[in-house]
């Protein structure tokens, strides 16, 4: 038995997880062509534990925030292949 891959989820428009990210960005100059979630079991399963340390530490569960990275499809694909690479918070590859 291995854990499942990676996956890019599509979220459906009419739930309320894509309006709550969709209404995160009012400005016009924004057009969202899909969001999507990128799901991993293992990484889901450190997540929890990591956070459940956190927690303890500030006496909260309210210590997580939400991440929205705008990218291109081959940066997405990068991600599910090796992970998040923090040395690129902030950096769009945003290109025209």
């Amino acid at each position: 038995w291995s854990p499942p891959m990676s996956q890019l989820q599509v979220l459906d428009q009419q739930t309320d997880e894509f309006r709550k990210v969709a209404n995160s960005f009012t400005d016009d100059y924004y057009q969202i062509i899909p969001i999507e979630r990128i799901e991993n079991e293992t990484w889901r399963i450190i997540y929890e534990e990591e956070k459940k340390t956190i927690d303890k530490c500030h006496c909260s569960n309210q210590t997580d925030c939400v991440l929205f990275y705008g990218c291109l499809r081959t940066t997405s694909e990068a991600i599910l292949q090796r992970g998040f690479d923090n040395r690129i918070v902030g950096i769009t590859d945003f290109t025209s």
